[in-house]
């Protein structure tokens, strides 16, 4: 069970990075629509997986695009 959980941790760790390092420059076809990232990354933010401090860095990059 430790082992599941460690995986399950290592997981969520390499998407909220992959998330946070998204380019500002990639096309919209790309991309998800902006509310629809923001819907994620709040997710993420509720679960544990990214701070606050990083959901409204990358939620303020993500509607300077709009």
């Amino acid at each position: 069970m430790k082992e599941e959980i460690e995986t399950f941790q290592k997981r969520l760790e390499a998407t909220r990075d992959e998330i946070m390092s998204l380019p500002n420059s990639q096309p919209p076809s790309m991309l998800e629509s902006i509310p629809e990232q923001i819907k994620k990354l709040a997710e993420l933010k509720n679960l544990g997986i990214i701070s606050e401090d990083e959901f409204n860095s990358k939620k303020i990059q993500l509607l300077d695009k709009m």
